[in-house]
């Protein structure tokens, strides 16, 4: 009697497994990501639009007369050329690429070694400099006016403070 009762649910859930394997089957990757991998692998869409002039008669009457007239209009054509790469000369492209750049780096190594050096020196000696100029500002300002009025003032308050220390001393009395 069991097996009687599950049959359904077997059925059941088979329909739901193919439903399923359906759905991710229709689903799969999308256009895009194909178009991404072929451009990857050299794959070139190019647009080429041309704009053509077609003739057309046109009757018109001038001072009485029925002339026919020629005018022109535009219409645009869209062509799309697809040009695709192939893989091996996608990877020549770059190694030639990559090839002559080593070649250029090995030509100036030197002089870029040589121009990283005077660069390295020019700032040291840039930042020596800048350190001199700020002791000699700082020496400057330590021995300017302000400094000397400023020792005359703390030795007149000492003067001051012994005077007032001195006069207003208690006296101790003579034997």
């Amino acid at each position: 009697m069991q097996a009687n009762n599950l049959r359904p649910f077997h059925y059941l859930a088979l329909y739901f497994l193919f439903l399923m394997l359906f759905a991710w089957m229709l689903h799969g990757c999308s256009a895009e990501y194909h178009v991404k991998k072929a451009i990857k692998k050299g794959y070139e869409i190019n647009v080429k639009i041309d704009t053509v002039k077609i003739p057309y008669l046109v009757n018109v009457k001038i001072k009485g007369k029925d002339t026919t007239l020629i005018r022109y209009k535009d219409s645009l054509i869209i062509q799309t050329q697809t040009e695709y790469l192939t893989r091996w000369k996608v990877r020549f492209d770059y190694k030639r690429f990559s090839d002559s750049l080593d070649q250029i780096r090995a030509m100036y190594a030197d002089s870029l070694r040589n121009a990283l050096r005077m660069q390295k020196t020019a700032v040291k000696r840039d930042i020596k400099i800048k350190r001199q100029e700020t002791k000699t500002i700082q020496s400057e300002n330590k021995n300017g006016f302000a400094d000397s009025v400023k020792w005359i003032a703390v030795v007149l308050v000492l003067l001051i403070i012994a005077y007032l220390l001195f006069k207003y001393s208690p006296k101790t009395p003579e034997k």
